[in-house]
C-alpha cells in the first residue's frame, strides 16, 4: 500500500489472495510479513499465481478505448449516431488513442503497435496495410467496424 494511492487497490489485491495488508505505521510487522513469504516458497507461488489472475495489463488501453468509443457516439444524432470519421471527434478519438498505447510501443510498426493495443491480428494487419500511422490506423479501424480479413 503507497500512501495516496487508491485503497480499494488494497482490497482487490488482499481479496484476490496476492498480498496482504501491513500498515507502514508498522515496519516491524512489514519486516516480519515479508521474511515469512521469503522463507515460504509455496505461499510465494500462490500469492504469484493469485496475482497473475488478477491482472489486467490492457485496463488502461481498454479504459481508453471505451472512453474514445464515447466521443464516436457523440454525434449530433445523439448516442445512436455512427462514427463519421469526417466529424471532428473521430480523429480526436483516434490521436486518443494511439497516444494511449504503451511508451514502448514502435510508432514504425502499425499493426504491431496495433496489437499491443488490443486490436486482434487480423483488424490490425488490414488497417497497417491501408494506413502508415498508428494513429489513422485506428482512425480507420473506428470507421470500419465490421473489417475482418
Amino acid at each position: 500500500f503507497v500512501p495516496g494511492q487508491e485503497e480499494g487497490n488494497v482490497t482487490f489485491v488482499t481479496d484476490g489472495g496476492a498480498g496482504e495488508f501491513v500498515p507502514d505505521t508498522e515496519p516491524q510487522s512489514v519486516a516480519e510479513t515479508v521474511a515469512r513469504w521469503l522463507s515460504d516458497p509455496e505461499l510465494l507461488r500462490e500469492m504469484s499465481h493469485c496475482a497473475q489472475k488478477l491482472a489486467r495489463p490492457q485496463a488502461s488501453l481498454d479504459i481508453a478505448r471505451r472512453i474514445c468509443e464515447g466521443f464516436l457516439d457523440l454525434g449530433t444524432g445523439g448516442a445512436e449516431a455512427k462514427a463519421d470519421p469526417a466529424e471532428p471527434e473521430a480523429p480526436a478519438a483516434a490521436a486518443a488513442l494511439a497516444a494511449a498505447a504503451p511508451s514502448g510501443i514502435g510508432r514504425t510498426d502499425v499493426a504491431g503497435s496495433l496489437m499491443e493495443m488490443g486490436y486482434p491480428e487480423s483488424e490490425a494487419r488490414a488497417a497497417a496495410r491501408r494506413c502508415s500511422s498508428v494513429e489513422a490506423a485506428v482512425q480507420w479501424l473506428a470507421a470500419n467496424p465490421d473489417i475482418r480479413e
